[in-house]
């Protein structure tokens, strides 16, 4: 399987990493140059445990990193791990969200079924509107061309890759009917 995961953070990197770790291949891609160069020399763009190991370990083989969206055109699956900040309101601040969505809408693969999973701390209705923005986009039909799907993720820091490989739950949404198990 081919995976990007958008966003170099806790969750791009843990995520990432650890699905690269399992044999796919898996490209984390963010828009500061930096942090792109830190994991492709090996190193964690993030302080968690044991993570400067497996990156150091994958990079080059099954885990690259970059700050192009052009990989999203080979993707089978896209995470979405980016920042939510909270404005003053204390509402989130999705414009990363709608970065990543509009960046995901301008490469998405006409010809190749795609599954988009928000893993990034969103509000209900999150997944609406990232599809709706990849559909005014790319002109691609939801849940024909493509699928966007929840899946929050709950990783503390310091045992992150502890949770990611050992979760103690998992949880899934989606409304599109090809991936309801």
């Amino acid at each position: 399987m081919n995976i990007v995961c958008i966003g170099s953070g806790y969750v791009g990197s843990v995520t990432g990493t650890a699905f690269a770790v399992l044999g796919h291949k898996t490209t984390v891609i963010d828009i500061n140059q930096q942090k792109v160069d830190l994991m492709n020399s090996g190193k964690s763009p993030i302080f968690e445990p044991g993570l400067d190991e497996l990156i150091n370990k994958y990079i080059g083989n099954t885990l690259s990193a970059t700050t192009s969206y052009k990989v999203v055109n080979d993707a089978d699956v896209i995470f979405i791990g980016v920042g939510t900040p909270s404005k003053e309101d204390g509402t989130a601040d999705l414009k990363y969200i709608k970065l990543a969505a509009k960046s995901i809408g301008e490469n998405l693969n006409p010809n190749r079924f795609t599954v988009i999973i928000d893993k990034s701390t969103v509000p209900l209705g999150t997944g609406d509107l990232v599809s709706s923005i990849i559909t005014e986009v790319s002109g691609l039909e939801v849940e024909k061309d493509f699928a966007v799907v929840s899946n929050p993720e709950f990783l503390r820091e310091g045992y992150a890759l502890e949770d990611v490989f050992y979760p103690d739950r998992v949880v899934i949404g989606t409304t599109n009917e090809k991936l309801k198990l």
